[in-house]
């Protein structure tokens, strides 16, 4: 049977009961309203019925019989409770039964009347159904609103006469299917979309995509919170008035969040939001200004746990905020003054010792905070991070001392002790007097005290005299150790070595050591970086090669003697003079010439080293920063290059290519004839593709090498050319210093990349060439 075919016997007044029933179980809802609405149709098919179809069942000839016949039956008494046909006197009448069913009917009727529906309401078994009648006053909805069953609030969400208020009330349920139901109320205006948007869950905002009144605002929203755009002011100024604490925090961390946000947001009671304003790089200082004195006003009020406060009680991020206040540079000192007494007046110890050891944090600060650390004697932690902050005043560092000296005995920690001693004697800040003290005391060790640069001269004497080898070497290490220190050390021999090497030792000292003998003293004396030249001269012609090789070894010895010991008969004075930074450009040119008299007369085994491979030349040359050297393009570069340039370039190796590009590009971009023969010669056969490539995308390269590389196949053995030329002409093509000729033949490829590129480029040099003849 059809639907057609069901509808009409279902309205048939002649289609028997039996037909009727079945007709009453049709899927088609048309097919059984037509049933519930048929004079012929059972009573206990019209039961079933009834709920669904109120208004048919009352309307149906039959229900009239049956009201005359018993107007007490439950059949009749629930479906005039179900009709919105009923008049509101027979529901008022009706209510007063006990009858739950009938109750909840009288609870969705449209026209019960107010009274009725108020004192049902109080019923919370009958709340779901009053919820979702329309006729419901504002009023009830609200105080069903904050109803601790979820069914109710979802009811109230879906009821399509609740008002934005409610549905802002709503809008900040934790329910999801409280939102769920916000989104599915066709009514619901944008504004209360723009907050429900904040919730990151996929069945809410799949429903939202689909509401009636969604629109970009709400997209964006949708974005910002998943981090995918970048909101507008706008925007940003709707979400800090979400009533969601979380996106209220995001717009807070929000790096592009205006000023005039950030003043709004910083009214906000919670403590996450107040710290994001006090590092954020809109900030103003009215802003920060305002934050401070509420933290200020707080911490008045009470302490932190039984604060009375509406400010959230995070401990953790509030120590943070009044650090972030404290270090900022744009905060007044007085103000951040009342915040270091608030912090040690709510016991804040945590942030008084941060604040300690951070170097944004001013003197006077400083000061204040070692005052108020005075009254937690028996925490040293503080005072050892003052002492350690350079900015620490000397007034600060004084009391430090006094307060440590006075009770130095109740310390158990002995260490802690000790560290703060040393710290207040190597600090700038601290009076000379107290340092003097803490040497007398012996309250640091005297390695301390021979280390530092402020001893003085009389202790450093005394300490001098010490039997303990490592005590005088921090003595002669000491700038301000006297002259007559070291000469004491030289006339009862003692520790010359150490005075010899030593960067310290005065030059009246030096040339006494000079005139002593014995080669291991000279040895160490040749390599002192503050040798006068006349004596690293008369060092340097010395019969014994270790010490002719310190001098060699010196980084102070001048280009000269470097020079006359890169001649040495000494393998190991040649070589450490070539090592030497300080060797002349000119023997540095003859050492890499392989045909020159000069490398000709190296011993073979530094030979080998240096020219075999030009593997250690190439390193003399970037250890010199010779490669970068404005005069590396002279004849006598080139000319001691050229010699065997395809070697050089083929053995240095994958693991020298830094090299050989840096020495490379130096050539390439010189553009001289004998660069180019050069080049040309051995591009194909040993320059790898890495090397290739970063010629090709070299700015500054002729265009003679770009054409070659261009449509040169390489031959070395491991390049493949399939590969190797396209990938090179990709790069060629991007390049402005390619010729015209060859632009046009790569506009031309069969590869879309590289044709794309070459008309780009092309483009561009013919408008640069059309305003240089405008110009001209």
């Amino acid at each position: 049977m059809d639907i057609r075919q069901a509808r009409q016997l279902a309205q048939d007044e002649n289609t028997t009961p039996e037909k009727l029933e079945k007709l009453a179980r049709n899927k088609d809802y048309q097919t059984r309203k037509y049933v519930a609405g048929n004079p012929n149709t059972p009573v206990i098919v019209l039961e079933k019925l009834g709920a669904e179809f109120p208004e048919e069942i009352t309307n149906n000839p039959i229900f009239y019989l049956l009201l005359l016949e018993n107007p007490e039956s439950e059949f009749v008494r629930l479906s005039l409770a179900r009709s919105s046909t009923t008049e509101p006197k027979t529901l008022v009448k009706l209510a007063e039964s006990n009858d739950f069913n009938l109750l909840y009917a009288i609870a969705g009727n449209l026209n019960t009347p107010l009274d009725i529906l108020e004192k049902l309401s109080e019923i919370l078994s009958l709340q779901v159904g009053i919820a979702a009648n329309p006729q419901t006053p504002l009023s009830i909805l609200k105080k069903l609103a904050s109803s601790k069953n979820y069914v109710v609030r979802q009811a109230v969400a879906r009821n399509k006469s609740v008002s934005s208020e409610i549905l802002e009330i709503l809008a900040r349920d934790r329910d999801l299917r409280v939102l769920l139901a916000i989104t599915q109320n066709p009514h619901t205006p944008t504004s209360i979309l723009e907050i429900v948007a904040a919730t990151e869950e996929s069945i809410v905002r799949d429903s939202l995509l689909k509401h009636p009144n969604f629109t970009d605002s709400v997209l964006n929203i949708i974005k910002f919170i998943d981090g995918t755009a970048r909101p507008n002011p706008s925007t940003l100024e709707k979400l800090a008035k979400n009533p969601h604490l979380k996106i209220r925090r995001m717009v807070a961390d929000y790096m592009n969040t205006p000023a005039n946000i950030l003043r709004q947001l910083a009214r906000e009671d919670d403590s996450t939001i107040l710290e994001c304003i006090t590092i954020h790089p809109n900030f103003s200082v009215d802003t920060l200004k305002g934050i401070a004195s509420r933290l200020i006003e707080y911490s008045r009020l009470n302490q932190i746990i039984q604060t009375k406060s509406k400010l959230r009680p995070n401990k953790y991020v509030l120590s943070k905020c009044y650090r972030n206040l404290i270090e900022n540079n744009q905060v007044e000192l007085s103000i951040k003054m009342q915040l270091v007494d608030l912090i040690s007046s709510i016991n804040y110890r945590g942030v008084l010792s941060q604040l300690a050891q951070s170097n944004f944090v001013e003197p006077d600060i400083l000061l204040q905070i070692t005052e108020s650390c005075t009254i937690y004697s028996n925490i040293l932690k503080p005072w050892l991070y003052l002492a350690n902050n350079f900015n620490t005043p000397n007034q600060a560092l004084e009391i430090i001392y006094r307060e440590l000296s006075k009770n130095e005995a109740s310390y158990t920690d002995r260490n802690q002790v000790s560290k703060i001693y040393k710290a207040l004697y190597h600090h700038q800040n601290t009076p000379l007097i107290i340092k003097k003290e803490i040497a007398e005391n012996k309250k640091v060790s005297e390695y301390s005290i021979a280390s530092n640069p402020i001893t003085f001269q009389k202790v450093l004497r005394e300490l001098s005299k010490k039997r303990a080898h490592s005590i005088r070497l921090y003595v002669i290490n000491n700038p301000s150790t006297p002259a007559d220190v070291f000469e004491y050390f030289i006339q009862n021999n003692k520790m010359t070595s150490d005075v010899a090497r030593c960067k310290n030792t005065p030059i009246p000292i030096l040339e006494m050591l000079a005139a002593k003998k014995g080669i291991y003293l000279k040895t160490e004396l040749a390599e002192n970086p503050n040798l006068p030249v006349p004596i690293l001269e008369n060092l340097a012609k010395e019969s014994k090669d270790k010490i002719r090789a310190s001098v060699a070894r010196n980084p102070s010895t001048p280009a000269h003697i470097l020079d006359f010991l890169a001649k040495d008969l000494s393998p190991r004075v040649r070589f450490m003079a070539v090592q030497n930074k300080n060797l002349s450009n000119t023997t540095m040119a003859k050492i890499i010439n392989r045909n020159s008299e000069f490398y000709k007369e190296f011993p073979p085994g530094l030979r080998e080293r240096i020219s075999e491979s030009y593997k250690e030349g190439l390193s003399l040359l970037r250890e010199n920063n010779l490669i970068n050297d404005s005069n590396f393009s002279q004849s006598s570069y080139l000319e001691a290059i050229s010699q065997d340039y395809s070697l050089m370039i083929g053995t240095i190796g994958e693991t020298h290519q830094e090299i050989q590009l840096a020495l490379l590009e130096r050539i390439l971009v010189d553009g001289s004839d004998f660069s180019q023969s050069l080049s040309l010669e051995a591009i194909s056969q040993y320059y790898s593709l890495s090397i290739m490539q970063k010629i090709a995308q070299n700015k500054n390269i002729a265009p003679i090498y770009l054409d070659y590389l261009a449509f040169n196949i390489p031959t070395k053995p491991d390049l493949n050319p399939n590969v190797c030329l396209p990938t090179l002409q990709v790069h060629i093509a991007d390049n402005i210093n390619a010729s015209m000729e060859t632009l046009e033949k790569l506009a031309t490829s069969s590869d879309t990349e590289i044709q794309e590129k070459a008309r780009k480029t092309l483009k561009i040099k013919y408008s640069v060439s059309s305003l240089q003849k405008l110009n001209s």
